[in-house]
């Protein structure tokens, strides 16, 4: 019996790079984050490798949440890897650009759902506990970083 709530053309973050790098990765922000379990760095790796699928094919400004942002964060550690992944996945490298301004609250939710809607239309579940709305506090948008569309 199939299950009707998941969409038969559904991307696997994990099909999107290699077994042994995405490994690396999870396996770093255990090691890097100990309240985190292998399950937990899983999900974070996964939304990661969709996230940056996503954001290579566009030329919107998008930007992770905190939790998405380790994942890039570990990738960029691999060097080789990341390069190789930029090569294959998208053609070019993705750089990693930091937002030094402070973001108001309307644009980071803003940024936000444009962000999940474009992981959404790569064919990528989102984890909302991953993606949360933004709090009160928020006075960044996300991570404070994004990618560089060009």
């Amino acid at each position: 019996m199939s299950d009707i709530s998941k969409p038969i053309t559904q991307t696997d973050p994990r099909k999107v790079c290699s077994k042994a790098f995405f490994e690396r990765i999870a396996a770093r922000l255990v090691k890097e984050h100990p309240t985190f379990d292998v399950e937990l760095a899983e999900r974070i790796t996964e939304q990661g490798f969709a996230y940056l699928y996503t954001a290579a094919r566009t030329e919107v400004l998008l930007s992770p949440s905190p939790l998405v942002d380790l994942a890039w964060h570990a990738m960029i550690l691999h060097t080789r890897e990341y390069a190789d992944w930029c090569d294959t996945y998208a053609g070019h490298f993705v750089h990693h650009v930091p937002e030094d301004r402070a973001v108001d609250r309307a644009e980071a939710a803003e940024v936000r759902n444009r962000t999940v809607q474009a992981i959404m239309g790569q064919g990528f579940a989102v984890d909302d506990a991953l993606w949360p709305a933004l709090s009160a506090e928020c006075n960044q948008c996300h991570a404070g970083c994004h990618d560089s569309p060009k």
